[in-house]
């Protein structure tokens, strides 16, 4: 396969509906790939500073002199993924630019061959990855697992250590005790701080916290895992093999999270998950609040990561932006019956029998719980389930979940 001519454009959209309100736009940059039988391939590249030591107009204009006429990339012959992972590494230290030019030759690479681009790396790929869901509030966490999410990532950033311990034990008050809590601190807690969050973090599902220490030594991280029990995972330090090799050195953390758009694409992406689950490092794969077109690259990511590492991931659609594809916001799309009536009348009776009554909150709260029981039993949406029971409460338990 050889480039023939190429496009860039920028863009320009509303923050992803995860983040809430926020000042300004996200950018980034789409690139377009053309073969000579007529192929046609996007990638994307969405520096985020100072996440990334790029900005985005640095990025636009690296990636604007690699598909320049006279580049390289038109006199190269790309037959293999090593062949795309060779040229690309000559391409700079930008990872973000790396990303959208390796998503869009694997693309163009795959169609030309008329095979998938997951079909590039393996015949095995996995069917399906679980995705996490953002939540601040119990309502949210509630409404989160009644959609089918058994991870909720829960952000405290910003708030007193205080607030946070609330917050988390309310949450796992209202979900119950089978859904996964992840808890991302954004680097805010002091060590104490930390310690009266966390302690007791395997008894309130605590599956791992990112990142909760600022200035964090490794001393300090060591030590706040082996007192808490609670794994830790590390985001934004880990972009190379080298720095991996220090983290699994340390024993500091016990989770690998990575953001394809930060690390460069799938290839370096997959590189850090195998040495990550040689160490017995568990992985997730998140987007970096970038585009829908990005979150496809992270999605086909995650289900080339080994399967045996690879924990609920980031990669909702509500967690990127749109570039004009629609994407359904389940939050926004047909709402289940209980989580509206709850919402709208939580406090009303939804049942009353000889033994007792419920209110739509408490009838809702507790089809979460059995939901999210049967999700973790391996029963996924789509599958049809049989029920043979007396005309109870539990069973009507059962048939909502």
């Amino acid at each position: 396969m050889k480039v023939q001519t190429a496009h860039l454009s920028e863009y320009s959209r509303p923050w992803p509906v995860a983040v809430g309100s926020r000042k300004g736009m996200r950018k980034g940059w789409l690139l377009n790939l053309f073969d000579a039988q007529g192929g046609m391939s996007r990638g994307e590249a969405a520096p985020l500073p100072p996440f990334t030591e790029e900005n985005h107009d640095d990025c636009g204009k690296l990636l604007a002199q690699l598909v320049a006429p006279g580049s390289s990339i038109y006199d190269r012959v790309f037959e293999t993924v090593d062949d795309i992972s060779e040229w690309i590494e000559g391409c700079g230290p930008c990872n973000t630019a790396k990303h959208a030019l390796e998503q869009a030759l694997l693309c163009l690479l795959a169609r030309s061959q008329g095979r998938d681009v997951g079909e590039l790396f393996t015949d095995h790929l996995a069917p399906i990855v679980h995705s996490h869901a953002l939540v601040e509030t119990p309502a949210e966490a509630l409404a989160a697992v009644v959609r089918g999410h058994h991870a909720l990532k829960v952000k405290v950033g910003g708030i007193p250590a205080v607030d946070a311990r609330d917050r988390i034990r309310e949450i796992r008050k209202q979900v119950g005790p089978h859904a996964r809590l992840r808890i991302d601190a954004n680097q805010g807690w002091t060590y104490e701080e930390a310690l009266s969050v966390i302690r007791g973090g395997p008894e309130l599902g605590i599956e791992f916290v990112e990142e909760p220490l600022k200035d964090a030594t490794t001393e300090e991280l060591v030590r706040l895992h082996a007192e808490t029990g609670t794994a830790l995972a590390c985001d934004e330090s880990v972009r190379t093999l080298e720095a991996l090799n220090e983290v699994i050195s340390s024993g500091a953390f016990q989770v690998l999270v990575i953001k394809p758009m930060f690390v460069g694409g799938i290839i370096a992406s997959l590189a850090l998950a195998k040495r990550a689950t040689e160490a017995g490092m568990k992985i997730v794969v998140t987007t970096a609040l970038d585009g829908d077109i990005a979150l496809a690259h992270s999605q086909l990511c995650a289900r080339l990561c080994p399967a045996e590492a690879l924990l609920a991931c980031g990669l909702h659609p509500t967690s990127s932006t749109s570039h004009g594809a629609p994407t359904v916001d389940p939050e926004v799309s047909i709402p289940h019956p209980l989580v509206a009536a709850a919402s709208a009348r939580p406090d009303h009776n939804a049942l009353v029998a000889d033994n007792g009554s419920w209110s739509y909150s408490d009838l809702s709260r507790n089809v979460a719980k059995r939901a999210t029981g049967l999700r973790l039993a391996g029963i996924l949406p789509g599958q049809r389930v049989a029920l043979a029971l007396e005309r109870t409460y539990e069973s009507l338990l059962d048939f909502w979940a």
